[in-house]
């Protein structure tokens, strides 16, 4: 029903009923999000259906060290509230770009479902079928959308999530546990960061070889300058900031220069 739901003359995303619109502007232009809000309202209106506006959130993203305000927006003569945090397909989107809240999140209910390891554990459950449930009902969590925030975790992100492992590794050895590398390797467990590098090196293949997502990834140092070299099916490497250098398609390009080294 909501195939043709858009707007002309931004930038947008739908996944079943939710629909997001971006737009990246000059810090001098004005905002031209409002006339595609008037016109999603339009198609809103012609297909009776009706928009909430108090769901819908501003964020603008800016790296200013004095950012201007965020346009006022409307919807539906409802002014929207702007925000600097959301949650988006159950990820935390940061108007900075960070993921320490998405860490939080995970780290939060990754622990809350330890307990049920703690009762299982005291309910005489085998060491193997414990293994099991952790690692389909709580590494999950630690792992969701990993190809999007992995590499620009810093250090002490990274200790807050294999933490949670390491907890887990107690509870399922119980008075066996004597490190965590020695845990590991009785559970046949990888650390976190090495099943977040797996993950992302298998997604990235599987954008490389998809029609619909390989344009995702930058072309080819032999198809930028149409010459058959040792490295013509290398990656070229991103150049800019931290932030850009670490983000998701960057990331995958670099992923696969490596793994063809390799």
């Amino acid at each position: 029903m909501i195939n043709d739901a858009g707007t002309p003359n931004s930038e947008y995303w739908k996944c079943v009923d939710d629909l997001n619109l971006g737009e990246n502007r000059p810090i001098d232009s004005l905002s031209s999000m409002q006339g595609e809000l008037d016109s999603l309202q339009s198609w809103s209106d012609r297909n009776h259906m009706l928009l909430n506006p108090k769901k819908c959130l501003v964020m603008q993203i800016c790296f200013m060290r004095r950012p201007p305000p965020a346009p006022v927006l409307t919807l539906g003569g409802k002014v929207l509230t702007v925000v600097t945090q959301a949650r988006l397909l159950g990820l935390q989107i940061k108007s900075d770009l960070g993921w320490d809240a998405q860490v939080d999140s995970m780290v939060t209910k990754g622990s809350r479902r330890l307990f049920l390891l703690c009762r299982l554990r005291r309910a005489g459950l085998p060491t193997a079928d414990l293994t099991a449930i952790y690692c389909g009902y709580v590494r999950p969590l630690l792992e969701y959308a990993a190809p999007v925030w992995n590499a620009a975790l810093n250090n002490k992100q990274i200790n807050r999530l294999e933490r949670v492992q390491k907890r887990a590794c107690r509870i399922m050895l119980g008075r066996q546990y004597v490190s965590y590398p020695d845990a590991l390797r009785s559970l046949t467990l990888q650390p976190l960061s090495d099943r977040r590098h797996d993950l992302c090196m298998n997604f990235a293949k599987k954008v490389q070889q998809s029609p619909r997502f390989c344009s995702w990834l930058p072309p080819t140092r032999g198809e930028q300058h149409g010459r058959l070299l040792r490295n013509s099916c290398l990656y070229p490497q991103p150049k800019g900031t931290r932030r850009y250098t670490t983000s998701a398609k960057p990331t995958l390009a670099k992923l696969l220069s490596e793994d063809l080294k390799n």
